[in-house]
């Protein structure tokens, strides 16, 4: 007997057709540009220069 089949849904429960998606995770203390929106080193503090665009 083969896998139970849902209808409308992926094969399993839970489970999507299509690539299989990284996850991004930040966490709360996490800097990110305002003009960019790159993510800043550790050691950033406002009025420092964004590594990535330089504003």
């Amino acid at each position: 007997m083969g896998p139970a089949r849902w209808p409308g849904r992926a094969r399993w429960p839970g489970r999507t057709r299509g690539p299989n998606l990284p996850i991004v995770v930040d966490s709360s203390d996490a800097a990110f540009c305002a003009n960019c929106h790159h993510k800043q080193p550790k050691d950033y503090t406002p009025g420092d220069l964004c590594v990535n665009c330089s504003r």
